[in-house]
């Protein structure tokens, strides 16, 4: 069937061939919760029963069925959920110990050359990887679908008083131990309903900018990445600015109070004094129209003026 053969592919891509993927879906198939034979579980798959041993016993190696029963051989098959924790568990412990084995050869990582990222998963498994090398800042630009696939890696790292996680987004979201900065998104910057995107600055060292288009324009790469200090300062100041631009600053300032001066006893209040009074000026005399006999009359007294006269009485 069309839906077996996706789930023997999803199954292939955790590392188990195709002939132990197979088997254990058949396993699973027959199985319906009861012990399954050998020899049933290579009919289902048209397996020779000789053959399908080995390939049994490599499975219960990976923990995918186990052995329930020596004679007849029966088995019951584990829990995919159980099986495929178990598997991605193995790849982590080889990841570890490659890892370590490389560090030994003293090779050199390739530093300040942008590398490609070609999907969203691969772009969320390269940022949960990045947050994990996070030492003391990181600055986080993207919309709310992006942040809530991250949002377990970001409390853990949170949870870490050494780092301080500042969030960039267009609504609050309310994660406990975030900084959150809501930036308003400008009129003009994008579409109502802008593709997801993804900035971010680690420690200002490394750098990482991605936008998911919609399905069928994933040809080209989606983002970017590297470990350049150049590049991470320049978009680490961009991010700053944005967050300083749109923190609301609370300053309260005390009110100034204006001493009162107090009274000199000394000094006496000033008089002030009542403009004097303007001198009445003196009535001015109008000469009188006099006549031509009062002319004549003063001109003779006027004449007289300095002559005494004498008057003698004879008896």
């Amino acid at each position: 069937m069309a839906e077996d053969n996706l789930v023997v592919q999803a199954l292939r891509e955790l590392g188990i061939t195709r002939t132990e993927a197979e088997v254990y879906v058949a396993t699973l198939l027959e199985a319906q919760g009861a012990p399954v034979s050998g020899y049933r579980v290579a009919q289902s798959v048209g397996k020779d029963p000789a053959n399908l041993s080995k390939t049994l016993a490599s499975l219960e190696k990976l923990g995918a069925v186990r052995t329930i029963q020596d004679k007849p051989r029966l088995y019951i098959p584990v829990p995919p959920a159980e099986f495929t924790e178990k598997l991605l568990a193995d790849m982590k412990g080889t990841q570890v110990k490659v890892l370590n084995q490389i560090s030994e050869l003293e090779i050199q990582t390739p530093r300040g050359i942008p590398m490609a990222l070609h999907d969203q998963e691969q772009t969320l498994l390269k940022v949960a990887q990045l947050l994990t090398q996070c030492r003391r800042e990181l600055l986080l630009f993207a919309d709310k679908g992006v942040l809530q696939n991250l949002g377990t890696a970001l409390e853990a790292l949170a949870a870490s008083s050494e780092v301080a996680v500042n969030i960039l987004c267009l609504e609050k979201l309310g994660w406990n131990g975030l900084n959150e900065i809501v930036i308003p998104l400008p009129v003009g910057f994008a579409d109502p309903q802008p593709v997801p995107w993804l900035q971010l600055v680690i420690d200002r060292q490394t750098w990482l900018v991605a936008s998911f288009p919609s399905a069928g324009n994933d040809k080209l790469p989606c983002g970017w990445w590297s470990e350049d200090p150049s590049v991470a300062l320049i978009m680490g100041a961009s991010l700053n600015a944005a967050i300083q631009s749109n923190v609301e600053v609370s300053i309260e300032i005390p009110p100034v109070e204006t001493p009162v001066p107090e009274p000199e006893e000394d000094v006496l209040p000033t008089l002030v004094q009542a403009p004097e009074e303007p001198t009445q000026a003196p009535d001015i005399e109008t000469p009188k129209e006099s006549s031509p006999q009062q002319e004549d009359k003063d001109t003779d007294d006027n004449d007289d003026e300095g002559i005494q006269f004498i008057i003698r009485h004879d008896d």
